[in-house]
């Protein structure tokens, strides 16, 4: 199975007493082992507040990365293009994409985009919960009484339609997850090829403004892209059913709107809290087998386990 988003290497590199390779956090190489996550996308996640340069934070933490990889490359192989995928999937490897998280580290330069796929980034989130050069946050719509606001929304800037224009010719993942409605809206208008949502939930179940509402679902999915179920808490919960079987809901609910073929996990591992019912990698296997009981079947289960994102590796990369 394949998971398009974790935050564990910016927990590594604040904490370099620890590992990839076993460590306090909710993903491991000993646990993604015991796991049945085949591929695992490692976002370079730089925070706004925590820097006044963030690409050369970028730069760190991609050394940091680098470094991880090539301490323990017994256990794990990054890869950068669909044909090297598919072979440490025919040779049954540990399997890492590269991914960034937040595009103010570009600062405004597509020459930092282009640097990135030549450092072996291939797919870039937009937006984190601050405005950048490229466009606006979901953050920034959500109102004080708790309800989302769907009026004055601003999307892509115009170095967004660059950034949108310049991904689709290297053949780099865009993902619009923390991006405002408008700005996926926009995504969507002109991007030649399908877009991610990776790590995002369903809002006609929990509220959120970081959730998709039912339109912005369908028009991913529509165009042939994929939306990864985010296990944090405050993006999942609804009612008082246990966590695991709310989560189960959410996956119900985009198959529903969007069809089987959204279909994605997107966990968002070492940048959620721990919650004990969502732990860390190893509890994968028991979600999955939980959806058995929300009437998916084996084949479903393929398709969101891995069967639409390596459909999506095959069309980008």
């Amino acid at each position: 199975m394949i998971d398009l988003h974790c935050d564990t290497i910016l927990k590594i590199y604040e904490h370099p007493e620890t590992s990839l390779y076993e460590n306090p956090f909710q993903l491991d190489l000993i646990r993604l082992k015991k796991s049945i996550i085949d591929v695992q996308q490692f976002a370079l996640f730089v925070e706004l507040s925590q820097t006044t340069a963030p690409y050369a934070y970028y730069q760190k933490l991609l050394a940091c990365f680098n470094q991880q990889m090539a301490q323990f490359n017994e256990w794990i192989t990054p890869f950068t293009t669909y044909d090297q995928y598919l072979k440490l999937k025919e040779n049954n490897q540990l399997a890492a994409l590269l991914t960034v998280e937040e595009g103010a580290t570009l600062e405004g330069k597509l020459e930092h985009l282009t640097q990135m796929y030549e450092d072996g980034v291939r797919l870039l989130t937009l937006m984190w919960n601050f405005e950048n050069e490229i466009g606006y946050p979901s953050a920034l719509y959500e109102s004080h009484d708790g309800q989302l606001s769907h009026t004055s929304q601003q999307g892509l800037k115009p170095f967004g339609y660059q950034v949108v224009e310049k991904m689709n010719e290297l053949g780099m993942i865009i993902d619009v997850s923390h991006g405002s409605d408008q700005l996926t809206r926009d995504v969507l208008a002109i991007s030649k090829q399908p877009i991610v949502a990776s790590h995002s939930n369903c809002r006609a179940l929990c509220p959120h403004y970081r959730n998709l509402p039912d339109d912005l679902i369908k028009k991913i999915a529509n165009q042939g892209g994929l939306i990864g179920l985010n296990y944090f808490e405050t993006f999942i919960r609804f009612n008082d059913e246990t966590l695991l079987d709310q989560l189960c809901r959410h996956a119900l609910h985009l198959k529903t709107v969007g069809g089987l073929e959204c279909l994605a996990l997107g966990s968002d591992f070492d940048g959620i809290p721990t919650h004990p019912e969502l732990k860390d990698v190893t509890i994968v296997e028991q979600f999955i087998d939980r959806l058995t009981h929300f009437g998916f079947t084996a084949r479903e289960l393929d398709y969101l386990g891995e069967k639409n994102v390596t459909r999506l590796y095959r069309e980008i990369l």
